[in-house]
């Protein structure tokens, strides 16, 4: 699956496709890091299914809070 397929999967809700685009835009797996992008995502997803707590990824970016 392309980053696109996963990113309009994450866009209409999806949340374990919301957590690989967060986590992608923390790691910059594939595309340009992005703390503030990777948080958004990740707060998306929290909640709605699996995946790491948000609060390891606010935790490694103080800037996030």
């Amino acid at each position: 699956m392309t980053f696109e397929e996963v990113l309009r999967m994450a866009e209409a809700g999806n949340a374990e496709a919301q957590y690989a685009i967060g986590s992608a835009y923390l790691t910059g797996d594939g595309v340009k890091t992005d703390h503030g992008e990777a948080v958004r995502c990740l707060k998306q997803a929290h909640g709605k299914g699996p995946g790491e707590p948000v609060s390891r990824v606010v935790g490694q970016n103080p800037e996030a809070h």
